[in-house]
């Protein structure tokens, strides 16, 4: 702040860290600027060389209902969410692809959501990461999925805390062709 109450801008040019390839601000290589009582906002980031975006998104809301869960079958489920994200983490694994957000809500709530997206129109790679969570859930404790495709732009500018409405496509998945009260059929498509 000036001494006559306006403000001052301060403007750095960012730096390119030669080791890493980041893009960095200030000295410390973060976005925190100042220092000695002083501090700093930051109100716009200026990115290059940015990679082409994908044409298409799939987004899938899965909802587990609490009260079908029983602690072996929550323990199931993130053991399985757990091992999935262990066994993908390799930078060059195509299983890290998948992005999801497992929302842990309280028992009072109702249900255990999982909102997960995944880039381009093939939905092999989501299928086999929704499916994977299934593995030794007891078929009453199954999810409802409600799936859609839509192009990459749209998909930025939509909240990922709503559910998919139009153009989407619901199913009760099913584990090893068992239908969620436990009788044999074939697999629906998740």
């Amino acid at each position: 702040m000036h001494e006559l109450g306006r403000l001052r801008a301060a403007v750095r040019e960012p730096r390119r860290d030669a080791a890493r390839g980041l893009l960095l601000l200030g000295g410390s290589g973060g976005h925190v600027v100042g220092g000695g009582g002083t501090f700093g906002v930051v109100t716009a980031y200026t990115f290059r060389d940015l990679p082409a975006p994908p044409p298409s998104i799939q987004r899938a809301t899965t909802t587990w209902q609490w009260d079908a869960l029983d602690a072996a079958s929550f323990a199931t489920l993130l053991r399985n969410h757990g091992g999935w994200l262990a066994v993908n983490s390799a930078p060059d694994s195509p299983g890290r692809r998948p992005f999801g957000l497992l929302k842990l809500f309280h028992v009072s709530a109702g249900t255990v959501t999982l909102l997960t997206q995944a880039s381009g129109e093939d939905p092999a790679l989501l299928d086999e990461f929704l499916g994977a969570l299934d593995d030794g859930v007891p078929a009453a404790a199954l999810p409802t999925t409600t799936r859609r495709t839509m192009p990459w732009l749209q998909a930025t500018r939509r909240s990922t805390a709503r559910a998919p409405t139009s153009g989407a496509s619901t199913s009760r998945r099913t584990c090893a062709g068992r239908s969620p009260t436990g009788t044999s059929r074939p697999s629906t498509p998740r």
